[in-house]
Parts: C-alpha cells; sequence; structure tokens
C-alpha cells in the first residue's frame, strides 16, 4: 500500500538563486528620488524570466542532495528507491509506503524551503484523485462536464 500527499512550497520562484547580474529599478515607495540608483538581484523575483529555470534548477538540486535520482523520461519525477516524488511548478507529490518515510522526506525539504503539507492527494493538475480499498481512482468528470 503506497500513501500519496501533496504539499507545496510557498513562494518558490523567490528560492531561485539568480547565475547572470541582473539588475532592477526600486519598486515605488522604495528609491530615493534618484532615478538612477538601481538594485542588484541576487535571488529570482516573480516574473523574471528565468524564474521557473533558477527554481527548477535549487528544487533539482535540493532533492539531488537527498539523494533522489531525476528520471530521464520524465524530468518532473524523481526517485530514490519505492519513493517517488511528483513535482508541478512548487507542488509537490510524495509516493511512499509509510508515513516515517513522508515525514522524513518533509523534514529534509523544511531545511531548504517553506513546506505547506495539504494532506493526502485529492485535486492535482486538474485531476480529482479518491482513495479506495488498495488502489486510487482518477478522475475528470468536471473538467469533461465542462466541455
Amino acid at each position: 500500500q503506497m500513501i500519496v500527499r501533496h504539499t507545496d512550497i510557498r513562494t518558490a520562484y523567490l528560492y531561485g538563486e539568480l547565475q547572470e547580474e541582473l539588475y532592477m529599478r526600486q519598486p515605488p515607495g522604495y528609491s530615493n528620488g534618484d532615478p538612477s540608483v538601481v538594485c542588484r538581484l541576487v535571488k529570482s523575483l516573480y516574473g523574471l524570466k528565468q524564474a521557473a529555470r533558477v527554481w527548477n534548477n535549487r528544487i533539482d538540486t535540493a532533492l539531488k542532495s537527498m539523494e533522489f535520482t531525476r528520471s530521464s523520461a520524465d524530468q518532473c519525477l524523481y526517485t530514490r528507491g519505492t519513493i517517488c516524488i511528483l513535482i508541478y511548478v512548487d507542488d509537490i507529490v510524495v509516493a511512499c509506503h509509510t508515513s516515517e518515510e513522508y515525514e522524513s522526506i518533509v523534514k529534509l525539504l523544511r531545511q531548504s524551503f517553506k513546506v505547506v503539507e495539504l494532506g493526502d492527494i485529492k485535486f492535482f493538475l486538474g485531476i480529482h484523485v479518491r482513495k479506495g480499498d488498495g488502489h486510487y481512482v482518477l478522475s475528470q468528470k468536471s473538467y469533461i462536464s465542462k466541455t
């Protein structure tokens, strides 16, 4: 039996570390009146072209340091033994056999990120998930009803 739990990384893009020099004007309310004064960005911000890439690099590094291997077939899938982790931007799904395994993964993630536990998976990427007796049922009934 697998347990499948859903977590969220709060403000995920802000954890990305920029590899290039990038400057921005000061936001309104922070400037000293001199329009030539700019700020050098060290960390990523939402809205930057490279925000998704640098966040992905950051979570990839974190998971690999936890001895997870990235799948060559799906870059959003990581495995370590029988544990699977799926990532979609800041949403993380962990499938494992025990609550202890899950808690140890979340504990390690919390060393680097603000993690919000959303509990057993119920909805992910437009798919409703329901746990049955020894199985899971996936449904896109609401999506079908819209069309």
